[in-house]
C-alpha cells in the first residue's frame, strides 16, 4: 500500500527536522561474510573493514541475503520487500515503475544520487532518472577487458578447470593496479565526494562486480593472501539431502578432477579480490574525510550474496539454494556521528532487507510504501536509547491524542517501529530505564489500537504475500547474547 506522496514536507520527515545525512552503499557483489578477518578468516586481508568494526561501525555477523543471486536479492534489500511480494524472484525479474526503490525515495526527498557500477535492479531499457541524479559511464574510458567478455582463460573443454572459473592472475599497471570497471568506478566516486560543494546531501551507490567470478586479480592483492592459512572447504555433502539442482550442478562442473592445489588457487584468487574491494572502501572513506564529510556520512557494507568457492565441491553461486557460504553476508553499518554507536561485532540475527528501514530511521523519511521489514537496525547499533527513546514517547503520545496527522501506513510504520524498539532497549541494559521502555511499548499498542479504528486500509491494493520467514545458521545452534528480532 502506497503512502502519501514522499515529497510532502508534513510527512517526509516523522522525527522533525534533522540534519541531512549523506549515505554510502557499498556494494561488492558475491562476497561471503568468512571471507572477512574480523570475523575470523587467518588467510584474508580486509583492514579496512576490520578497522571500521574496532572503530565506527558494527559489523553482523549473522547477516544474511533474502536470495543467493543478484536480481532478487537487490530488489528486496532496495525495497524493503522480499521477492515473493511482488514476484522478484529471478535475474529477469527487476523492480518495475512504480515499485518502490530506496534510491529513488532518497531522490525525491532532497537527496543527490550517484551510481557508480553495475545494474541487476532495474530493466536496463528503462531510463535512470527516477533513481539516480547521475550514472556514472565509462564509456570511451580505458577500461581493462573483462574476463566476462572472453572465455580463453577456460582451456580446451574437458579440462578439469574448465568449469572452474579460474582465470588467472590480472595483469596491473606499474603500481600493480588495473584499470577495471571498479576502480575506475571507484575513483569515480571519490573525484566526486571531493567536489561536491551544493551542500545537498548526497547517497553514492557503488555496485561492484568484484569479487564476483572469474576469479582473476592482481599479483598484488595475490601476494597479501595468507595461503597456508586458508580454511578447510566444506566436502561435497550426501546430494540425496540436498536441493536436486546442486547435484546437478555438481556434476556438470565435473570439478572432482581438480587437486587440492587447484582448491586453493581458486580460493586465494577469490580472497584477493576481496581484499582489493576492501582497499576500494578505504578509498571512498578517504575521499569523504578529505572533504570533511566523514562524520555525517552513514557507511553501509553490504553483499548480495556468496560463492561457494569450493565448498561441496562447487564454485559460483545457483537460483533458491540457501547454504551459509551463499546467504550469509557480510553487513557494516557506521551510523553518522548524531547517532551512538558501540563498534563491535555483533551476533544479532538480522537480514539485508533491514537496510531500508535503517536508512528511513537515520534520514526520518518516511517509506514509499509500507515496507515488509520494519526492522531498523539502530536498536542493536545505538548503545544509548535515551534520546531516541524520548523522541518515541512523544511521537507514540502525539498519535494516540490525535494531534499527529498521518497516513495510516506511515504511523502503523512508526508505532511498530516504537514497539519494537522499546523491549530492545530493556534487552540490551541500556541506559533507558525499564519504566520507561513499558510506557513507551503501552503508548505504542494504544497508537495501533487508535490508528486501526481511524483508518481502514484497502485490502485490495496491498500485495499478497505470505509472513517473512526467519533464517537460521546451518547446522548451528547459538547462544545469542543479543536480543534477536524478526517479523512482528
Amino acid at each position: 500500500m502506497r503512502t502519501s506522496s514522499s515529497s510532502s514536507p508534513a510527512h517526509c520527515c516523522f522525527l522533525g527536522k534533522m540534519k541531512k545525512t549523506n549515505i554510502v552503499i557499498f556494494n561488492p557483489d558475491q562476497f561471503r561474510a568468512d571471507a572477512l578477518g574480523h570475523l575470523g578468516n587467518a588467510a584474508s586481508r580486509t583492514p579496512v573493514m576490520d578497522a571500521l568494526a574496532r572503530t565506527d561501525a558494527v559489523s553482523f555477523r549473522n547477516a544474511f541475503c533474502q536470495n543467493p543471486v543478484c536480481t532478487p536479492s537487490r530488489c528486496s534489500f532496495m525495497s524493503g520487500w522480499y521477492p515473493h511480494v511482488r514476484g522478484h524472484r529471478t535475474m529477469h525479474h527487476m523492480m518495475r515503475p512504480g515499485e518502490p526503490v530506496l534510491l529513488r525515495t532518497l531522490k525525491e526527498n532532497g537527496w543527490f544520487v550517484w551510481w557508480g557500477g553495475k545494474n541487476d535492479l532495474v530493466p536496463g531499457q528503462n531510463p535512470l532518472d527516477a533513481y539516480c541524479d547521475v550514472r556514472q559511464s565509462l564509456k570511451g574510458a580505458n577500461v581493462a577487458r573483462d574476463p566476462h567478455g572472453f572465455d580463453a582463460w577456460r582451456g580446451e573443454p574437458g579440462n578439469p578447470r574448465y568449469y572452474s572459473f579460474y582465470a588467472g592472475v590480472e595483469p596491473g599497471d606499474a603500481n600493480g593496479d588495473s584499470p577495471n570497471s571498479d576502480r575506475l568506478h571507484v575513483l569515480g566516486a571519490c573525484d566526486f565526494i571531493r567536489n561536491h560543494k551544493s551542500g545537498q546531501p548526497f547517497c553514492v551507490y557503488l555496485p561492484l562486480g568484484s569479487p564476483h567470478p572469474p576469479y582473476y586479480c592482481e599479483q598484488k592483492w595475490l601476494d597479501k593472501i595468507g595461503r597456508v592459512k586458508l580454511p578447510p572447504r566444506i566436502p561435497a555433502p550426501d546430494f540425496a539431502l540436498k536441493p536436486s539442482i546442486l547435484k546437478g550442478i555438481f556434476e556438470r562442473q565435473n570439478l572432482q578432477g581438480l587437486s587440492e592445489s587447484d582448491w586453493d588457487d581458486i580460493r586465494q584468487t577469490y580472497l584477493a579480490m576481496c581484499a582489493r574491494s576492501d582497499h576500494h572502501l578505504g578509498m571512498v572513506l578517504d575521499a569523504f574525510r578529505d572533504a570533511g564529510a566523514y562524520d555525517d556520512t552513514a557507511v553501509f557494507v553490504i553483499s548480495d550474496h556468496g560463492d561457494f568457492t569450493g565448498d561441496y565441491g562447487l564454485v559460483e553461486k545457483t537460483q533458491n539454494t540457501f547454504e551459509d557460504c551463499l546467504t550469509n553476508t557480510p553487513f557494516i553499518v557506521k551510523p553518522p556521528r548524531r547517532f551512538p554507536v558501540k563498534p563491535r561485532v555483533s551476533e544479532a540475527l538480522v537480514e539485508n532487507i533491514d537496510m531500508c528501514a535503517t536508512i528511513e530511521a537515520m534520514t526520518g523519511i518516511a517509506p514509499m510504501f509500507l515496507p515488509f521489514s520494519l526492522n531498523s537496525l539502530l536498536g542493536l547499533i545505538n548503545a544509548n536509547h535515551s534520546q531516541f527513546l524520548a523522541v518515541s514517547l512523544a511521537i507514540s503520545s502525539r498519535i494516540v491524542m490525535g494531534s499527529m496527522d498521518l497516513p495510516f501506513s506511515i504511523a502503523f510504520t512508526i508505532i511498530i517501529r516504537l514497539i519494537k524498539d522499546a523491549p530492545v532497549c530493556s534487552a540490551i541494559n541500556s541506559p533507558c530505564s525499564a519504566s520507561k521502555s513499558s510506557i513507551i511499548f503501552t503508548n505504542s499498542l494504544l497508537a495501533v489500537t487508535y490508528v486501526v479504528s481511524q483508518h481502514q486500509p484497502d485490502v485490495e491494493q496491498m500485495p499478497s504475500a505470505s509472513l517473512p520467514r526467519s533464517t537460521t545458521r546451518e547446522g548451528q545452534t547459538r547462544a545469542d547474547p543479543e536480543p534477536t528480532i524478526r517479523g512482528l
